[in-house]
């Protein structure tokens, strides 16, 4: 084939969305929050956040290499940070997890949202509203690309034994979909995206249940991320 007659292209945005879940089956709340970059933007913007590891590290002694885990980390779970002290304060975890989420609202390139819903339902019936909420997220993540005109891939926490998400994904529509293939898991201590994601969902996740033992995490979410980021979604579904 000759290089005249070759098929034209079209140049379309491209996009990764990093996903985590939070909420619980026994308040019955669903959480699922992202962090959104584009392909072209993913090097300057996981630069930016290893350059805010490597503070975190000067600061609390937990290496980049180490995972940042939301639920552990306020839990007083393991033992993250070089230094003993870190690892048995309360206090200085709550700080770490504080000034992470203060460094993700400043980093330039990324959208970030969260999707949410209450329900009375338990057990087996909360899974599938759970699996509902996804599905009008994912829907709302194809629309938003056919709009902007651009394809997109999702990548979530985990390591893909909950087929749910594979179906979700193969209900769109093939002909009109603008996210493409089934999404892609990854466990959040290899993925520093996962993590930032976490960090999210669970600030998102405080901000809504507002349990008194975490009254001290009732605010992060404005604090940290939407006043940063007042473009960032907030919706329940």
């Amino acid at each position: 084939m000759k290089p005249e007659s070759l098929p034209s292209t079209r140049n379309y945005g491209f996009t990764l969305y990093y996903c985590d879940d939070s909420g619980s089956p026994n308040d019955g709340y669903v959480v699922y929050s992202w962090v959104e970059v584009s392909a072209d933007q993913w090097s300057s913007v996981l630069q930016s956040w290893l350059e805010q590891r490597k503070v975190l590290y000067a600061l609390y002694g937990v290496p980049p290499s180490e995972e940042i885990h939301a639920t552990a980390l306020i839990g007083g779970r393991g033992t993250p940070s070089l230094n003993a002290k870190f690892n048995k304060s309360k206090q200085l975890r709550r700080e770490l997890v504080r000034n992470a989420l203060a460094a993700i609202g400043l980093i330039d390139g990324i959208r970030i949202g969260t999707v949410y819903r209450c329900t009375s339902e338990r057990g087996r019936n909360y899974h599938q509203i759970k699996a509902d909420v996804y599905s009008e997220l994912l829907q709302y993540w194809d629309n938003q690309c056919a709009q902007e005109r651009r394809f997109a891939l999702v990548y979530m926490d985990g390591d893909g034994t909950d087929k749910s998400y594979l179906d979700i994904h193969r209900r769109l529509n093939l002909c009109t979909r603008r996210i493409i293939e089934d999404p892609h898991h990854q466990h959040s201590h290899i993925s520093q995206w996962v993590q930032m994601a976490d960090l999210i969902a669970w600030t998102a996740y405080q901000s809504l249940r507002q349990h008194n033992k975490k009254r001290f995490a009732w605010d992060w979410y404005d604090r940290y991320i939407a006043n940063s980021k007042p473009d960032s979604l907030m919706l329940e579904v």
